[in-house]
């Protein structure tokens, strides 16, 4: 499974796990397990956050947008039905592949931490 997750606050792409976890043996063993999407946007979080220095946060899965404020992750699904529907990501400031994110990606659910 390819997620992508988005910053609530800044609306940037902060990570594509096609990039940013290639090599993670943890995030490989889990995603080739098909685990459920709510568990792989709670590590995919988790190992975005560790791998920018950030570690000790406790996270929280919401199956919907909640439309709030809070610090977290919006997860789309970059792979439907196995094909990616949008390249990988490398600029998540770019204002078209954000677009094309919202408009192509499947939302999995949000990703609040603390």
């Amino acid at each position: 499974m390819r997620l992508i997750l988005m910053d609530n606050n800044s609306g940037y792409i902060c990570g594509d796990t096609a990039v940013y976890l290639a090599g993670s043996p943890e995030w490989r063993d889990n995603a080739e397990s098909r685990r459920e999407a709510e568990t792989l946007s709670l590590l995919a979080s988790r190992l975005l956050d560790e791998g920018n220095g950030v570690h000790g946060r406790s996270y929280e899965f919401m199956g919907a947008n909640p439309h709030v404020t809070s610090s977290g992750y919006h997860i789309y699904r970059a792979d439907v039905s196995g094909v990616d529907v949008i390249p990988i990501v490398r600029n998540g400031r770019d204002g078209a592949i954000i677009n094309a994110v919202a408009a192509n990606c499947h939302y999995i659910g949000f990703v609040r931490y603390a």
